[in-house]
């Protein structure tokens, strides 16, 4: 009954369950930090962002061992998106000064 179809008319539901590591869901928000939502509607707004904040998909991430995650490579790559957005926002703050 709940879910991520739960709106949808019945002929068009899939069933299908979704994992951490699907294309549409957002990698960043499996780490804890969902960058295009912390910075929506203000001046550094980063813009429509088409993935999927799945809670259930980020619990499954979570739950696996450090070595596991690390697998993966969405913490680094995490890590150096936020990075570039500093470095980004920096370069923005001095231009302004």
């Amino acid at each position: 009954m709940m879910g991520q179809e739960r709106d949808i008319p019945e002929a068009e539901k899939t069933g299908k369950n979704r994992h951490f590591s699907d294309d549409e869901i957002c990698k960043y928000h499996l780490c804890g930090v969902p960058v295009y939502e912390m910075f929506r509607n203000t001046k550094s707004d980063l813009g429509n962002y088409d993935k999927v904040y799945d809670d259930d998909c980020q619990a499954e991430f979570q739950a696996l061992s450090q070595s596991e995650r690390e697998r993966y490579g969405y913490e680094y790559d995490t890590f150096r998106f936020l990075e570039h957005l500093c470095d980004k926002l920096d370069r923005t703050i001095q231009r302004h000064k």
